[in-house]
């Protein structure tokens, strides 16, 4: 947002450029004006001649100004009274790290991009779509996701504007029997690790929401990689074919 707020800078500055040009007298600033102007539009030859200066740049450069400052004032001022939430693509963090036994836990960014603080927020696994192969999978939804370093039970959350927070969303693991695991179940006092064998492909659909912001959903898709889980982000386009 601050980015687009300072495209406003753009007319501001051209304008303030022209009126420091009107030092030139006006038979000179004439034809550098008319030039321009045919690159646009057709013009007499006579274009601007004989009209006052103010009027062949001072009213141009002063509307350049005027359109830049109220770009400005629209973008800095709060747009409605909610929070804007928005999902940024998963990572994974591993632990013990670089080790052929770790556990890749993967995370997600939230963003709130204004205008207000988003309140309590919480985030919910809502379906796997196809249902995990292996009986464990008790299918209990939705499944509250905590936020990383904070216990599942913690208050929801707020995130200011501009702010972000991060929800550690599911682990995957090798186990020593040299099956995959999946960690999803947070309703499980023992988190109930769930095997995912290398064909299954498991399409996660979880779901943001707060006091004062439209529920935000997103999809990411988990599978077995080489010889590791991996997730990634499903894209809207794939969720819809599928």
């Amino acid at each position: 947002m601050r980015g687009v707020r300072l495209l406003g800078l753009v007319p501001i500055l051209i304008g303030a450029a022209l009126i420091l040009v009107v030092e030139v007298q006006p038979d000179q600033i004439e034809p550098k004006i008319c030039n321009l102007a045919r690159m646009v539009v057709a013009v007499p030859e006579a274009c601007f001649r004989g009209a006052s200066l103010w009027l062949v740049v001072v009213l141009p450069a002063a509307a350049l100004i005027a359109i830049g400052l109220a770009w400005v004032a629209w973008w800095a001022a709060p747009q409605g009274e909610g929070a804007r939430l928005s999902v940024k693509a998963p990572r994974l963090h591993q632990y013990p790290p670089q080790r052929p036994d770790t556990t890749q836990f993967c995370r997600v960014q939230i963003h709130n991009r204004g205008p207000a603080t988003a309140n309590n927020v919480h985030m919910r696994l809502l379906d796997i779509d196809p249902r995990p192969r292996h009986e464990s999978w008790p299918a209990d939804y939705p499944y509250p996701v905590a936020r990383v370093g904070l216990p599942l039970d913690a208050p929801g959350g707020q995130i200011r504007r501009g702010g972000d927070e991060v929800f550690q969303l599911a682990s995957g693991w090798k186990d020593t029997r040299g099956e995959f695991m999946a960690g999803l179940d947070t309703k499980s006092a023992f988190h109930n690790p769930t095997p995912i064998a290398r064909d299954e492909r498991w399409q996660l659909t979880y779901e943001v929401t707060a006091d004062n912001a439209e529920p935000v959903q997103f999809q990411l898709e988990m599978f077995v990689k080489g010889d590791a889980v991996a997730v990634k982000r499903v894209t809207a386009r794939a969720a819809r074919a599928a």
